[in-house]
């Protein structure tokens, strides 16, 4: 089980949790970056017309695969992951 080590920016009071408990705690700005994330890729995709027949792509899983990076880059909070233990 994974588990987040997660840091506030204003405090530095560290945080450690398990990957479910995150999704639970942090669920609103998990939905935001997601929806940030899924929309920024999706202007990128319009730059290049000669892959429109490629299917959708799920966005859900490309921000999963490097949430670090993508949720301390997309979502708006006081927190922001330091590390993640596998």
């Amino acid at each position: 089980m994974s588990e987040i080590t997660m840091k506030n920016r204003r405090t530095g009071k560290t945080l450690k949790i398990p990957l479910q408990k995150f999704k639970i705690r942090f669920q609103k700005e998990l939905q935001q970056a997601l929806l940030k994330y899924s929309s920024h890729e999706r202007q990128k995709d319009l730059i290049k017309p000669w892959l429109r027949w490629k299917p959708a792509k799920d966005y859900k899983s490309d921000f999963y695969f490097d949430l670090r990076w993508n949720f301390n880059s997309y979502a708006i909070s006081e927190w922001y992951i330091e590390r993640i233990v596998y």
